[in-house]
């Protein structure tokens, strides 16, 4: 019973890292998308990027709406 108390945590598998959340994740894949030179459907397309980074939305001007926000968020990036 002592080895078993003394023995190190080494054998327990180790916790994943949080991942971020939803949103967090949606807006790094369409800041991906949209600075991906070598994909000319996204590339520098933020309503494409949107679409393709699984943002849900009814209708275009629905997309122009997330993709508005999304780079104004991310606007300081983007002007580099």
């Amino acid at each position: 019973m002592d080895e078993i108390v003394g023995k190190e945590n080494s054998d327990l598998p180790k916790r994943k890292e949080k991942l971020p959340p939803i949103k967090a994740r949606k807006l790094s894949l369409w800041f991906q998308l949209f600075t991906d030179e070598t994909n000319p459907k996204t590339f520098l397309n933020r309503t494409e990027s949107a679409k393709q980074a699984g943002y849900n939305a009814k209708s275009d001007p629905s997309f122009g709406n997330i993709e508005l926000q999304n780079y104004k968020k991310l606007e300081v990036y983007i002007n580099k």
